[in-house]
């Protein structure tokens, strides 16, 4: 991973629309690009985890 390319990428993340803007134009993510990225897969079942929230639970 190329730690100055993420940095460049949060340095130009705009909470407020939801995308980077870059030197080009902006950018939006999609949540086809974040299944490449991490190599998630969409299809199938749902993972459904522990949703209990309290003290000394994360």
């Amino acid at each position: 991973m190329d730690h100055s390319l993420l940095i460049a990428l949060v340095e130009r993340w705009s909470p407020q629309t939801n995308s980077f803007h870059l030197p080009v134009g902006e950018m939006s993510i999609t949540l086809q690009d974040v299944t490449l990225i991490l190599g998630l897969q969409i299809d199938g079942s749902a993972l459904v985890g522990n949703n209990a929230v309290g003290p000394g639970r994360r």
